[in-house]
Formats: structure tokens, sequence, C-alpha cells
């Protein structure tokens, strides 16, 4: 059976459901892989992702269509939500509705969470498997974050010059002049 058909009989809503379930599979899944004392440091996080769960998978009103829309665009809308129930709590609750609009307010969710797009394309190219993808996931932020260290770097004063191939020149004290 074609499953790009059968996908068509569901609300956008449902579908938000059936990826939000498969989010928190997911998120589960990487939390029982750790060690006790990673478990333990995640509580915070597991709590928030727990709850988010719940609200997003109830019958209640807290999305409609045009949210689950939105949210689909994305690769885990579980996530997006929690993060930023999680900010905005702060030790208080924080309405799913109320939450959602600032989500939607902030500006490139593209730039800060992994769109549909963007994980169909490591599917294609690294396979399916939970572990794999985060491990990528992991090492591509990894690099980003080293990436922008440099950028940090470079738009320090007195950092000297690049060198022919992209690096830093500095001067050592006991070897002169040098490329890192």
């Amino acid at each position: 059976m074609d499953n790009n058909l059968t996908m068509k009989n569901f609300t956008p809503l449902a579908l938000l459901r059936k990826r939000v379930e498969q989010n928190y599979a997911d998120f589960k899944a990487e939390m029982l892989i750790g060690d006790e004392e990673y478990i333990f440091d995640m509580a915070h996080m597991i709590a928030a992702v727990k709850d988010t769960y719940e609200q997003m998978t109830s019958d209640s009103d807290y999305l409609d269509d045009g949210d689950a829309e939105i949210l689909l665009r994305f690769y885990n809308p579980l996530e997006m939500v929690a993060d930023f129930l999680q900010e905005r709590q702060a030790g208080c609750p924080v309405d799913i509705n109320d939450a959602l609009i600032g989500l939607y307010g902030t500006e490139n969710l593209e730039e800060s969470y992994i769109t549909m797009d963007f994980a169909e394309e490591l599917a294609e190219k690294y396979g399916d498997d939970v572990r794999v993808r985060i491990a990528l996931l992991l090492e591509t932020i990894e690099a980003g974050e080293r990436y922008l260290q440099l950028m940090k770097l470079a738009d320090l004063p007195d950092m000297g010059e690049f060198c022919d191939n992209g690096f830093f020149i500095f001067e050592d004290e006991d070897d002169g002049e040098g490329c890192f």
C-alpha cells in the first residue's frame, strides 16, 4: 500500500501527534542508553519533555491544524515545544498555547531546529538509526560551535593576520611566528 496515500488521510493534527509520539519514543531510547548519572542530570529535561508530550498528544484544544502545519515542518516538534516551555516556565507553569505563540514569534526557528527537509537528507545519506542520527547531529553541532569560536577569535582586535591557508598567524615567545 502507498504510504503517501495513507498519510493523506490524516489531518495535520493527527500527523503531528504521530510525529510527537515518535519523537517521544526516540527521546526515551536516547535517555535509556545513558548511565544513571546522565539520566539524573537530565531529569529536568525528561520532566519537561514528558509534560509537553502529554499536552501535545492529549485530546484537548491545546493545538489546532494551523499549529500542526507549522510544527510539522520540523523534525522534532516535541523538542522544540519542550525547550521553549522549559525556558519560559522558570518555576511557573506556562500554558502550551502561550508558549506556542512565543515560539512562533521566535526568529530563525530553522536555524535553531532541524527541519524535515534536512532530516530526510540525513536519513538518505546515513540511514534511519536514531543513535547514528543523533551522533551525526552532535558532530555537526560541535563542528559548528568550533567554527563559531574561530570566527569570534577572528573578530578580536590584535589577533594578527590570516595565513594563506585560512588559519591565524600568531606570535609565540619561544618559537616565533606560527599558524594554527
